[in-house]
């Protein structure tokens, strides 16, 4: 079976003002564009959208809607040139409600379309191999039990797509995920060749010897969101080689990352290291933000990685950046008293404060107190 995946699209209709945003839908549209280009080229057997189309949670805009509808219409029309499946799976940004009963996915797709929004769903190609496919629950248990419905499907093997918190799993360098299943959970329902494929992380990941995989977004949706060793774009999988997934980097999306210095030196540092250190990096396509601990470095940076022909910068102090995480947060549906309350139980003081932190306490309130720690910066 030759499968393509691609996950954590996050479509998000921001205000014309950001430029960190501002052209989102567009190249967002463009990559589904390439999507479909990728797939009339290698010709799979199944396509699989992971999940978390939607960014923010608990609504969407008409217009991210309707380019959600638009782009999911172009790979659909590929996937039906080539005779390929193709389902699309609710994560939790795509659950208008917690349990998850109700989702933005089911809107405005043609109805060829596979949706796996509720339940688990599986497939079986004709050379005998399977998928089983788990949306997004916030129940663990819920989650084994239908990973193990799925599995009971297949009389040989079967990978398994899921959008799920699975611990281990870095949320972005350093910060490795502390809540959900465990990756050893999932081994008793593959066979000793098959893999698990999620969603949900931002920042794609393998972790061999348990034969998994995060697929990661094609795009860079937050500046929580840095640059790794894998490129960020779609995983393709052939079954039948019984190879390691690959990653193909997208061509269309800006590429985040946020770079803490002491000099300017360490800036030009690590622009000069940087396309070695990470295959497919196009710095042209760099949008880099520098925090730097004194407006005099901050000056020095920004003449310095300008005369190198890094024009898309965002130097910054630790306070103007703290200003771009508090507005950051705002833009992805924090209610903006939820952002006042958190910081005022700081006592006023913002600086450290990451749009993760800001993002998990207004959904601390738009959720009832439900303590959704863990769950929020990079899904």
């Amino acid at each position: 079976m030759k499968l393509l995946c691609f996950s954590d699209l996050h479509f998000l209709s921001a205000p014309s003002g950001l430029a960190w945003c501002s052209d989102r839908l567009e190249y967002q549209l463009a990559t589904c564009r390439w999507f479909a280009q990728q797939i009339r080229r290698r010709q799979p057997d199944v396509v699989v959208n992971l999940g978390d189309s939607n960014h923010v949670h608990g609504s969407i805009s008409m217009a991210a809607l309707q380019a959600f509808g638009r782009g999911m219409s172009e790979v659909y029309a590929a996937c039906s040139e080539v005779s390929a499946q193709f389902y699309v799976m609710a994560g939790n940004h795509d659950q208008a409600t917690k349990d998850g009963s109700v989702n933005f996915v089911d809107s405005l797709l043609p109805s060829g379309i596979k949706l796996v929004t509720a339940g688990a769903s599986w497939f079986t190609a004709a050379d005998g191999d399977s998928l089983g496919l788990i949306p997004h629950t916030a129940d663990p248990g819920r989650f084994l039990d239908l990973v193990g419905q799925a599995g009971r499907q297949s009389k040989s093997r079967m990978d398994f797509l899921i959008h799920q918190d699975v611990r281990d799993v870095l949320w972005g360098p350093g910060r490795p995920a502390t809540v959900g299943v465990e990756m050893g959970q999932l081994a008793s329902w593959r066979t000793s060749d098959s893999w698990v494929l999620c969603g949900h992380y931002h920042h794609p990941q393998l972790f061999a010897s348990e034969r998994f995989a995060v697929v990661g977004s094609p795009f860079y949706p937050s500046w929580a969101d840095s640059v790794v060793s894998l490129p960020r774009g779609y995983l393709w999988l052939n079954t039948r080689q019984r190879n390691r997934p690959r990653w193909e980097a997208n061509p269309y999306t800006p590429i985040r990352h946020t770079l803490s210095v002491r000099q300017s030196k360490d800036a030009l540092e690590w622009v000069v290291g940087a396309e070695a250190r990470y295959r497919g990096l196009d710095l042209s396509r760099l949008m880099l933000r520098v925090v730097c601990p004194t407006t005099k470095v901050a000056r020095n940076v920004q003449r310095k990685l300008q005369d190198r022909g890094l024009l898309r910068l965002l130097v910054t102090t630790p306070a103007q950046k703290q200003e771009i995480e508090v507005e950051q947060a705002l833009v992805e549906g924090v209610p903006e008293q939820a952002v006042r309350d958190y910081v005022a139980q700081l006592g006023g003081v913002t600086v450290g404060v990451t749009t993760a932190d800001l993002l998990d306490a207004g959904m601390v309130a738009l959720r009832g107190g439900v303590d959704l720690e863990g769950t929020m910066d990079g899904t």
